[in-house]
Order: structure tokens, then C-alpha cells, then sequence
């Protein structure tokens, strides 16, 4: 196994764990928020409004951690069928093509979210006074790691390595290929 088919295989095992447990740890924080602010709920006149900023910003890495772990597995919904029929080099075109896409589409993503925090720098959530800030790490991380995660796809592909579903097992023995 090549050093290069080791750390890619490396990078997408860890990573996928990493958001598995902000995934799970979120969704907890979030349905922990809102069953405290439900069981409260009579016992305070008007609720507890902080649920609501921790329930976005938990709601908001669970999706991006979720986006993130479809690319991990590289099951997106594809039409493949149109294009099989197109012949393999066709093929071959249009997925690199499509994939540098999204790649393209991930890193303007991070790139314009990271300029969008100049604006709000110095802004702070209305309940818990917390950096407005914190609202754009989701989407940072989920698109910094989805345009790595999909250029390792595709840098996969290129050197006829494995297929990017992997299984855990190689990484982990050194066996596989």
C-alpha cells in the first residue's frame, strides 16, 4: 500500500470519526436544549430563549458534519444512468468534471464565508451575547473538509487507487488495497 493510498485512507477513517462525534454530541446539545426548555416551559412565563441560539448552532453542525459523511462515503444521488450510456470516456468526463465542480464549488464556499466574517467580527447573538461568529465554524469546517475529502476522491480515481468507500480494516492492519 502506497504511503499516499495510507494517508488517504487515513484522513477519511479519522475524519469521518471526528464528525460522527460532533454529529452525535450535537444532536444531543440540541434535543438537550429544547427538553430543558420544554420541561420548564411552565414553571417560566415566557420559555427560555436561549434554546433557540444553542438548538441553531448544534442544528447546524449536526447538518454540516452529515453533509461531510455523505462525501466520506461518496454517496451522492447521481444520474447515473445518462451517463453510462454515454460510453466510458464520456463517463470518465463528466464524473472528473463534475467532481472538480464540487471541489471548486466547496473551496469558494469556505473562501466566501471566511470573507463573510469581517462583517459580522464584532456582532453578537441577542440572548446569549455569544460571537456571531461561531454560526460560520460549521460551515468552514463542513466545506473545507468536503472539498479535501472530494479531491481525494478524485485524486483516487486519477491513480487508479481503490474506490473511495473504504473500509476502516486496511487502515487500521496495513492490509488491502
Amino acid at each position: 500500500m502506497s504511503i499516499l493510498d495510507r494517508a488517504t485512507r487515513l484522513y477519511l477513517l479519522v475524519s469521518r470519526l471526528v464528525l460522527v462525534t460532533i454529529a452525535c454530541a450535537m444532536l444531543v446539545v440540541m434535543v438537550g436544549a429544547n427538553a430543558w426548555n420544554i420541561v420548564t416551559r411552565p414553571f417560566v412565563e415566557t420559555g427560555i430563549m436561549w434554546h433557540q441560539e444553542v438548538s441553531i448552532l448544534a442544528a447546524m453542525w449536526v447538518y454540516f458534519a452529515a453533509y461531510a459523511l455523505t462525501s466520506k462515503d461518496d454517496s451522492y444521488v447521481r444520474i447515473a444512468f445518462l451517463v453510462e450510456r454515454m460510453g466510458r470516456r464520456a463517463e470518465r468526463f463528466f464524473v472528473a468534471t463534475s467532481e472538480i465542480l464540487v471541489i471548486l464549488f466547496h473551496g469558494a464556499v469556505m473562501l466566501l464565508t471566511l470573507k463573510a466574517l469581517d462583517v459580522v467580527r464584532w456582532s453578537e447573538t441577542h440572548v446569549l451575547e455569544l460571537p456571531e461568529t461561531l454560526f460560520f465554524v460549521p460551515l468552514i469546517v463542513g466545506s473545507a473538509d468536503l472539498a479535501l475529502t472530494e479531491t481525494i476522491h478524485l485524486l483516487r480515481r486519477w491513480l487508479g487507487l481503490a474506490s473511495a468507500r473504504l473500509d476502516p480494516a486496511p487502515v487500521a492492519t496495513g492490509e488491502g488495497g
